[in-house]
């Protein structure tokens, strides 16, 4: 009866570990999803973020670890008072932008032009 009862103690033992081992190999799976799913979660939330930053505050720029910011913004100028400091205009326009005219007034111009242009063409009608 002692060796009856082992045995069946040992198939029952088995039995446990194979259902541990069962158990085990069909969770693996379910945790590899759920760790798959929590890094896309983590990576959506991180790009909400990005996206909710850039948009509370769009003229913001990161400066790069590894280059100085005096560096970076070193073609940049600033002033002391944006609305009252001295500004050259034409500081740094291309050079085609010299071909450009500019008119003081450029209605009195245009009616100029449109006469001259009538008055060319009756003359050239006589």
């Amino acid at each position: 009866m002692s060796q009856d009862g082992s045995s069946s103690e040992e198939e029952v033992a088995s039995e446990e570990e194979e259902e541990e081992e069962d158990s085990e190999t069909m969770t693996l799976p379910e945790t590899e999803q759920a760790e798959e799913k929590m890094e896309e979660e983590e990576a959506m939330l991180e790009k909400y973020r990005q996206e909710r930053q850039e948009e509370m505050f769009p003229d913001e720029v990161d400066t790069p670890r590894d280059l100085p910011a005096r560096v970076r913004f070193q073609k940049f100028r600033g002033l002391k008072s944006f609305r009252t400091s001295p500004w050259d205009p034409k500081e740094n326009l291309p050079r085609d932008y010299a071909r450009i005219f500019q008119f003081q007034d450029f209605s009195r111009t245009k009616k100029h032009v449109f006469r001259q242009l009538e008055k060319e063409e009756t003359d050239g009608a006589q």
